[in-house]
């Protein structure tokens, strides 16, 4: 298994995690602090192993991108979710924050399964 499937694959849990949390915030039920703090450490987490990933090892460019966008909707998500507005997210960016996470999927998708 390469670090890049690795992440791949806790990414793909952190997004639906993610995806529960916008289906309870849309239907008014709340989000559990406790489900968003899991989301957000293992982002960080899988963030930092990419990064480390991509440090010590010969990497395709997408893999670095991946790791950009990534970084971007990890910091959107704790200036906006966190600071700006904590407890009424809005609707758009939450969807810009998942469509950020999916978009780094997408870029890590031909990297992680190469060669397979």
């Amino acid at each position: 298994m390469t670090v890049a499937l690795i992440v791949f694959v806790l990414m793909s849990a952190v997004s639906l995690g993610g995806a529960l949390l916008a289906l309870l915030i849309t239907f008014g039920m709340g989000a559990p602090r406790l489900l968003r703090l899991i989301h957000g450490f293992a982002a960080a987490g899988a963030l930092a192993l990419l990064a480390v990933g991509n440090s010590v090892q010969e990497t395709p460019s997408l893999a670095w991108w991946a790791l950009g966008v990534w970084t971007a909707g990890l910091l959107g998500g704790l200036l906006f979710f966190r600071v700006l507005f904590p407890g009424r997210a809005p609707r758009m960016l939450i969807a810009a924050h998942g469509v950020l996470g999916l978009t780094g999927l997408a870029l890590l998708y031909p990297v992680a399964f190469a060669g397979t």
